[in-house]
């Protein structure tokens, strides 16, 4: 018994091959559109991937980004709350705000 005459034989590769390739026009549409696209994207990203925090010689911190130069600060008073304090405050702000959402759920 002949297999090829039982069953027809089928190219896998064939579907691919029958297609037609875009006309030029189509493809510089294309092109237009993902150049386009691409330089959309870079404005986006170009400015923060040329951002960069310095440390200056008198000690002092700053980031610069584009033409900006920021001073970092950070201020505590000297009677206000700790660190320790502040993050405990957090804690239960929002422990509470979780409580809080839980209870209009149900």
């Amino acid at each position: 018994m002949n297999i090829s005459s039982t069953y027809d034989v089928i190219d896998l590769n064939t579907p691919f091959w029958d297609y037609e390739q875009p006309s030029r026009t189509t493809l510089r549409e294309f092109e237009k559109y993902w150049d386009q696209y691409w330089k959309e994207r870079e404005k986006q990203y170009t400015d923060m991937d040329k951002a960069f925090y310095a440390v200056d010689e008198d000690g002092q911190e700053y980031f610069y980004i584009g033409k900006n130069r920021i001073k970092i600060t950070e201020h505590f008073p000297e009677k206000g709350k700790t660190m320790g304090e502040l993050i405990e405050d957090l804690i239960l702000y929002a422990a509470r705000q979780e409580k809080r959402a839980n209870k209009t759920d149900t």
